[in-house]
Formats: C-alpha cells, sequence, structure tokens
C-alpha cells in the first residue's frame, strides 16, 4: 500500500468509516442474492468474512464496530419478525448473542494476527534497516579509505583548513615534506609557507604563517593573505609562487587556495605544488633565448623569421637597417612589403617548394642577386639563404640576408677602374710607339723649312704643321709622364700640378667656353705625391666644369700661410664656381662612397677618394654651397702642409 494511502488510513475517522462501508457491502450483496438469485443464505456466511476483512485491515475497533452493525443488520433484516429488534421466542434472542460474541472473537483473532504480522514485518524491517546500515558504513568506510588514498597519492602538499584556517586534514606527501624539511638536529619544522610534519590536525595555519621571519616572511605573508581572503569570501581563487629554501637548495612552489562547503560549513583547500623543475627550464629558457636574441640583434646581417602564411614573427636589428622599418612595425605583416611587386608570385612558389622538398637550408639566390625593396621604396640588391624548422607542426622559415649595394659598387667601381688602367695602359703604348714616327716627321719638317726657294705659302702651312706636331708630341710626352709617373713623395710645385690638371680638361673646358681664372701666391712647392694631387685637382676642376652653365666661371686660387691652432705652414688650395650647388639634403654624403647626384655616369668615388688622398697628405677638405639666390655656387678648399705629415697626423687627417 502506498505510503501516502496508507498515512489516510490511520486517521480513527476513516477507519471506521470504511469497516462500515465494509459492513452494508455485504448486507447489499446478501439481499442481491436473496432478491435475484432467491439464494436466502445465513447471515454468518456474508457478515462474518466482512468482519474478518475489518478487522484485519483496519483493527478491533473497526472490528467490534462491524460485528455490531453485522448483528444490528442481521437482527433487523433477516431474523423475524423482518424489520424490527424483536425477537419471537427466547431461542431467537440467543443467535444475535452468539453471532455478536463470534464477531468479536474474529476481531480479536483478527487483530492478534495483525499485530503478529505487524511485529513481523517491523521485525523484519529493523533486520532490513540494520543491513542497510551496515552496508552504508562498510561503503563509508571504503569511500573514506578511497578518498585518502586519493587525496594522499596526490603528489602536491595539500591540507585543509576550517573557517578560522585550522588544520583539519593533511595528504601524505604534506607530511613527508614535512618529515624532509625539519632544521638539522632539530624536531622543529623549518620554517616557510608550508612544512608539513608537525602542522596537522589542530594547528592553526595562518597563525604559523604569521610567525615566519627571515626571506621566506614575503611568501608566507602573501599566502597567509590570499588564504584570509578566500575565507572571508573576497575571492574564490588565490594562487601565487614562492621561494622556499631547502637543504641549500632554491625551491619553487606555486600555492593555490580554493574555498568549498562541507556539510554546509566553508572550508579552504591550501595545495603547495612544487614547480622548481619548471622555473629551472624556464630560467633556462629564457637565458637561451637571451642569448639567442643577443646573437640575433648583434648579427651584421639581417634577419627574418616567417611563419608559413609568410607574416613575420623576427626582425633584428641589422633587417632594421637594412629595410629601414623598425621591427614593431614589422613584425605582424606580410614579407611581400619587402618584395617588389613583380617578384612577389614567384617569391611565394619558391617558399612552397622550399617547403615540400623536406631540406632544412639552402641558398635563395644561386646563381643571382636578388632584389628587395626598402620602406621608403627603394629597391636594392640582396644575397640570401633560408632555413626551414618545423614546430608545434608548422614551418617556421628564416632569412639570413646582405645588403650588397656597396659590394656592386665596388665590383661596378673596379671594372671602370680596370677599364680606364686598361686605357691608360694602351695611350702609354700608343704614345710610345707614336713617339719615334713622331721625332722623324719633326726632323723633316725642319729639313724642308731650311730649303731656300721655298715658296712663302708653303713655308706658312710647315710652320702651321710644325706647330700642331709639336702640341701631338706634348701630349704624347704628357701621357707617358702620367703613365710612368712614381708613386713617392717629392718636392712638388703646387701651381704646376693645377696648371696640367687644367691642360687636361683643356678640350671640356673649351666645349663649355668655360672661363678659367687663376690668382697663385707666388710658386709654392710642398713634399707630396705629384700623380694623386693631379687626380685630387682634376675632380674636383671636373665636377666644377659638370656644375657650371655653358660660359660659367672657374676660380683657381693657390696660396701660402700658417694653419690655424698648429702654427705648421701649408698652402690653401681653392677652387670656386658659379655654377648651380649643391642641395642640402646631399652635402652630409658627399664624401661617402658610392653617393653621386650625376646618375649613371658618376661612380660616386671621386670626392671620397680625393678626401682620402688629401688626408693622407696631412690636409683636410671643406666645401661651402649655395643652390639658390646670386651668389649661387660651389667652393672646395684643401689645406696642405708644406712640410711632410708626421704619420699621427696622417692618421687623423685622413678620418676627420
Amino acid at each position: 500500500m502506498p505510503g501516502a494511502e496508507k498515512r489516510k488510513l490511520e486517521r480513527p475517522y476513516l477507519r471506521f468509516a470504511l469497516a462500515a462501508v465494509v459492513v452494508l457491502a455485504a448486507f447489499l450483496l446478501r439481499q442481491t442474492l436473496v432478491l435475484h438469485f432467491a439464494l436466502e443464505l445465513p447471515a454468518f456466511i456474508t457478515f462474518y468474512p466482512a468482519v474478518m476483512v475489518v478487522a484485519l485491515l483496519f483493527g478491533l475497533w473497526p472490528g467490534l464496530l462491524a460485528t455490531a452493525l453485522a448483528a444490528a443488520l442481521a437482527g433487523y433484516w433477516t431474523s423475524p419478525p423482518l424489520g424490527t429488534f424483536a425477537f419471537a421466542s427466547s431461542s431467537q434472542a440467543v443467535a444475535p448473542g452468539i453471532f455478536f460474541a463470534m464477531g468479536i472473537f474474529m476481531s480479536l483473532l483478527a487483530e492478534r494476527y495483525r499485530r503478529l504480522k505487524v511485529r513481523q514485518h517491523e521485525v523484519a524491517l529493523n533486520e532490513s534497516r540494520e543491513k542497510l546500515q551496515k552496508q552504508a558504513q562498510v561503503a563509508l568506510r571504503e569511500s573514506r579509505s578511497f578518498a585518502q588514498s586519493t587525496f594522499d597519492a596526490l603528489a602536491s602538499h595539500i591540507c585543509v583548513l576550517d573557517a578560522a584556517g585550522n588544520i583539519i586534514a593533511v595528504n601524505r606527501a604534506w607530511r613527508e615534506f614535512g618529515r624532509a624539511n625539519r632544521r638539522v638536529g632539530s624536531d622543529e619544522p623549518r620554517s616557510g609557507s608550508h612544512n608539513g610534519g608537525d602542522l596537522n590536525k589542530s594547528v592553526n595555519y595562518l597563525a604559523v604563517l604569521d610567525m615566519v621571519q627571515g626571506p621566506e616572511s614575503v611568501g608566507a605573508a602573501e599566502v597567509a593573505a590570499g588564504i584570509r581572503a578566500v575565507l572571508q569570501g573576497e575571492r574564490e581563487l588565490f594562487s601565487a609562487e614562492y621561494a622556499f629554501h631547502s637543504h641549500g637548495e632554491q625551491r619553487w612552489f606555486l600555492c593555490k587556495v580554493t574555498r568549498f562547503l562541507s556539510q554546509g560549513l566553508s572550508r579552504v583547500a591550501v595545495e603547495h605544488i612544487d614547480i622548481s623543475e619548471r622555473r629551472r627550464v624556464e630560467d633556462a629558457l629564457r637565458t637561451s633565448e637571451a642569448k639567442l636574441q643577443g646573437v640575433i640583434g648583434s648579427a651584421m646581417d639581417a634577419i627574418i623569421s616567417v611563419d608559413e602564411q609568410q607574416c613575420i614573427v623576427a626582425f633584428n636589428r641589422a633587417a632594421e637597417a637594412v629595410f629601414r622599418c623598425a621591427a614593431s612595425e614589422a613584425v605582424g605583416s606580410t614579407l611581400d612589403r619587402f618584395i617588389p611587386m613583380s617578384l612577389r608570385e614567384g617569391h611565394r612558389e619558391h617558399i612552397r617548394r622550399f617547403g615540400s622538398e623536406g631540406v632544412t637550408a639552402r641558398s635563395m639566390n644561386s646563381p643571382g642577386i636578388l632584389t628587395a625593396i626598402r620602406s621608403n621604396g627603394e629597391e636594392f640588391p640582396i644575397e640570401a639563404t633560408i632555413s626551414r624548422l618545423q614546430t608545434g607542426g608548422e614551418n617556421l622559415y628564416t632569412v639570413i640576408l646582405r645588403d650588397v649595394t656597396k659590394r656592386r659598387q665596388v665590383e661596378q667601381a673596379l671594372l671602370r677602374s680596370e677599364k680606364l688602367a686598361s686605357v691608360g695602359r694602351m695611350a702609354a703604348s700608343i704614345a710610345h710607339e707614336i713617339n719615334n714616327p713622331l721625332g722623324a716627321v719633326t726632323n723633316l719638317l725642319f729639313l724642308v723649312q731650311e730649303i731656300d726657294d721655298l715658296p712663302e705659302s708653303a713655308r706658312r702651312y710647315l710652320e702651321i704643321a710644325d706647330g700642331e706636331l709639336k702640341r701631338v708630341a706634348h701630349i704624347t710626352r704628357q701621357s707617358l709622364g702620367f703613365y710612368r709617373e712614381g708613386n713617392a713623395a717629392a718636392l712638388t710645385s703646387v701651381n704646376a700640378v693645377m696648371e696640367s690638371a687644367v691642360d687636361l680638361l683643356k678640350s671640356k673646358i673649351a666645349a663649355k667656353r668655360a672661363v678659367i681664372e687663376r690668382e697663385w701666391d707666388g710658386d709654392v712647392e710642398i713634399t707630396a705625391v705629384a700623380g694623386e694631387l693631379r687626380q685630387v685637382f682634376s675632380n674636383l676642376l671636373a665636377n666644377s666644369l659638370d656644375a657650371i652653365d655653358e660660359g660659367g666661371t672657374i676660380k683657381l686660387r693657390v696660396s701660402a700661410g700658417t694653419a690655424s691652432g698648429k702654427g705648421h705652414r701649408c698652402v690653401r688650395v681653392t677652387i670656386a664656381d658659379n655654377g648651380k650647388g649643391i642641395p642640402a639634403s646631399s652635402r652630409k654624403h658627399l664624401f661617402e662612397p658610392f653617393f653621386t647626384t650625376k646618375g649613371t655616369i658618376g661612380t660616386g668615388l671621386g670626392l671620397w677618394v680625393s678626401k682620402r688622398i688629401v688626408g693622407h697628405h696631412g690636409g683636410s677638405i671643406q666645401m661651402r654651397s649655395n643652390a639658390s639666390g646670386s651668389q649661387r655656387g660651389t667652393i672646395f678648399s684643401i689645406v696642405l702642409p708644406i712640410e711632410p705629415a708626421s704619420p699621427a697626423e696622417r692618421t687623423q687627417s685622413a678620418t676627420v
């Protein structure tokens, strides 16, 4: 019977009402048998079962009520005279008494039986309850044993605190750590954020942390503050790393504090994880990364690393200088920004093939030179190698490249220099070969001019031919003189060297119809290499001729004096022109190698070489220029010592 229905039947009035209903149902059953089937049974056949059922189901008193109702109904409806409670004879009066007595007996018997079943049920229920209780106790012990075993199996050092900070449970790792870290020669545990051992149940962990002194007090205070914050509900979780010295070894732990509810009470679990090995690995990794970054950062070649999507992930200082782009701007962008538009697709295909070939390194530019582009849009030549490293299932490509602009310029300058040297050698050879027949022709002209009856017109033509022949002879001797000129310093006339430079450029001067104004302060002689001075003067004079317009003026001045600050006698050579001037943006680069304002026709080495030659002679060279206004033009001023410069002065001048 369901519990709710059983509780309803336990109500007294309901049990008595149901008892009456059962008796009435038995009466109606008897009347139905009589009326419809003409089967008139004795009253006890229908009423006794009803009384028995009521007594069994509802107890003694409902059974007695059922007996009384059954006796009344039987006496009123079944015993003549019908419809009254009167008895026709004394024998009829005995029957209801017997019926009533039997009903009482049956009720008592049923009640006894019911109570017996109830007791049996209670006994069975108690036995079942005891069995279940024993099973629950065994399961609880096993559960606690399993929980404790699991708790003890954890490698972390764990304790559980109550709301006041008292330790109520610790695991094996906590206890073993405490025993292993006692003070040498003492039973007392070492101080620290956790020390196991004596820190077992009933010890207030917060009080222990507050008493920690020495270098570990900082970590202990931080852990105590975190535990209090979690206990007070200010935060759900807390974690912190702290140092713990153990037997002369620096160790690190990670403390985690978590709040939970147990049987409605607030508890916190404090976990200490030994992260010493992780910290050592992290420190070693940081040291390795710092060394690697130091090597990459100090490398003279540009180093760029990209991922599979060609996005830049590393960009060293040399790369910043080469591409003129800060690493903060380059990292995260694609490598395409440093590759000319026309070459990007080919570069992507090259990287794709390289990644699929399985090799780890190769040259990218064999057999030619690659082209890159700076952040300002300037294209320049590079040499590059690429390596591939697979990490995390992805390819990482590192490109090491070198700007070969200056090397290309040096190669081109050397090629031009070799060509000029070849031309010089050829010119000297031609001059040497011409020199002998030239002497013979000169002698023949002299003999012809000595003929007495030579017509005047012929004599005039011979004089013109003789003059031109002398000019050719002068050029020939000059060419041979330049070729055979030595490299040793000697007493040299600065004026004569300047005149020879002018003579070299006579045709160019004539083509420009340039006006050459000379101002010599006597014939100044210095100890120098004449050929090197001529190279300097001719280079500056040629630059002036390129700068002036047709009919422009170039002023040459040579004067002796005293060097300011040193007191040494010196000569100042000035070459000034009224040309277009040098823009301010170009002036600071004039003496740099390979810098030129003449486009493809200039090498960018003339002024650089001139400065080194002047410095080698212990002198200095300066420039002033104006690119606008009526005073437009450029002045180069060279100061050279008259006496030979000392090695120290030469070195100092060459580096200025």
